[in-house]
């Protein structure tokens, strides 16, 4: 049983991070797409979260809110039943997108504390399921972020061909300017949301760990020094203070910060392995 409840559990935390990366994408660029699909897969999480209050309580005979897990999900629940309504009625993704977020880091973090779990084993591969989940992720923003770096050489090896008027198959098959800095772009929102979630995932072990040495760790705070440029990114081209090679500069100077961050910072930490 305690299985089962650990699967349900993790599946209602996978749904509740695509819908927060679709929701992430939606603040950008006003996605109505992404948003709609972020809604339900919301309203997903919130039906399964709303199953497993009703059978706590018909379980232990009263309202669930006593232990200090039993709060944090109470309090998730009733952030989950405000983002639904402000999502429906209100236009403000903002507030919708960050009353998300710190739902799903409460909701990370009572699911994986290993104080929950009777048996040391069980709560042992969780915290490690946990880490190799942050990791997995992080790398997989990686690779997104390479992708996006691709698409900005391409930009600039394309702008370079039509400067210098060197019309053949290469200027086609690169495609057009436009077309290579607004797919860059896209790729580097999906990135960077996939990127926050790795991130809480990581802050979250951190904390169930207490790894204090963490947060003075050089690739940690450089970590969030990578999210931040990134995002600095983000919100100056949609500000529309960066547009053509500005953008695209820019786009490399965070993705070399990426590598700087990976290569060089990473050799002075160890604290992904350090609790393997």
């Amino acid at each position: 049983m305690l299985v089962v409840s650990k699967v349900f559990t993790e599946l209602i935390s996978l749904i509740f991070a695509v819908s927060l990366l679709l929701f992430f994408i939606d603040y950008l660029q006003r996605n109505r797409k992404a948003k709609l699909i972020a809604f339900h897969l919301l309203l997903g999480v919130w039906s399964l979260q709303t199953v497993q209050f009703v059978y706590k309580l018909v379980d232990i005979g009263h309202f669930p809110i006593l232990t200090i897990r039993e709060g944090l999900f109470f309090y998730v629940w009733v952030l989950l039943t405000i983002s639904l309504i402000v999502s429906k009625k209100v236009e403000n993704d903002f507030l919708v997108f960050f009353v998300n977020t710190i739902a799903f880091s409460i909701h990370t973090l009572y699911t994986f504390a290993p104080e929950q779990y009777a048996s040391k084993t069980l709560a042992k591969q969780l915290i490690s399921e946990l880490l190799i989940g942050h990791i997995s992720i992080a790398f997989i923003s990686y690779a997104c972020y390479t992708v996006g770096f691709i698409y900005s050489i391409m930009y600039l090896a394309q702008h370079s061909l039509i400067k210098k008027k060197k019309w053949g198959h290469r200027l086609i098959r690169f495609g057009n300017l436009n077309k290579l800095d607004s797919t860059a772009f896209n790729i580097n929102v999906c990135a960077t949301a996939i990127y926050l979630i790795a991130l809480i995932l990581g802050m979250v072990w951190a904390l169930i760990t207490d790894a204090k040495a963490l947060w003075i760790d050089p690739k940690f705070i450089g970590s969030f020094g990578v999210f931040f440029i990134y995002c600095l990114y983000l919100y100056l081209s949609v500000a529309n203070y960066l547009n053509g090679k500005n953008k695209i500069h820019w786009n490399i100077i965070c993705f070399m910060t990426l590598i700087v961050n990976y290569f060089l910072f990473g050799r002075f930490s160890s604290f992904h392995f350090m609790f393997m």
